[in-house]
This record gives C-alpha cells, structure tokens and sequence, in this order.
C-alpha cells in the first residue's frame, strides 16, 4: 500500500495537521487589527476610561462594618471572624419600610450548574 493511496486510513495526517495550523494562525493574525480597535490610541478621548482622582470622586470610601464587635478581630486584611450569634433583636433595620405592594414576585435566572 502506498502512502497516498485512496484506501489509506482517515487519521490525521502531517500534512493535514500542517493544513490546520496554517489556517488557524491566519485566523488569529487576522483577529489582531480587529482587536486593537478595542484599544484606542493615545491621541484621542478616552471616554469610559476612569482612574486616578476621578476614580476617587465615583467611588464610595470603604466604611468597615459595626453591626457586630467580632470575636477574632482582622489582620493584615483578613476577614473578621465570629465564634457567636449576633442577637437578632440588637440589629438595626437597614430598610425601615416594606418595599413593593406585597404581591407575589416572579423572577427568571440563568442556573450555571
């Protein structure tokens, strides 16, 4: 039997793997000017692009939380922890007032499991 023979077996071959590169690396270096278009140049507005002292004037300043004293205070950044129950009875009602007319509510969303 000869290598290219019509009877020859269906596995991918070099030749067709050589096939398939070349056409994805065309594909790919055919993306990059689409892409760059996302990246906008330095010389003109930059509209959506917030940093710096802007960014400060947007932002909420981080507030740490005092609801409950915790038992393990943080460090170092870590979370706070509890070993207790907070008394129910203690907290405060972040939304003093029922929201909506009470009706039934009906929701749609995506289950990403």
């Amino acid at each position: 039997m000869t290598p290219n023979s019509s009877s020859a077996s269906s596995a991918p071959s070099r030749r067709s793997f050589l096939a398939s590169t070349a056409v994805a690396a065309a594909a790919v270096a055919g993306g990059v000017p689409l892409l760059s278009a996302c990246g906008g140049s330095d010389g003109g507005s930059r509209e959506g692009a917030t940093s710096g002292k802007d960014a400060d004037k947007l932002l909420p300043a981080y507030v740490a939380s005092t609801v409950a004293k915790p038992d393990i205070p943080s460090k170092n950044g870590s979370t706070a922890g509890y070993t207790s129950k907070i008394d129910l009875a203690a907290l405060a009602t972040s939304v003093p007032k029922k929201l909506g007319t009470g009706a039934p509510l009906k929701i749609m969303a995506p289950l990403w499991g």
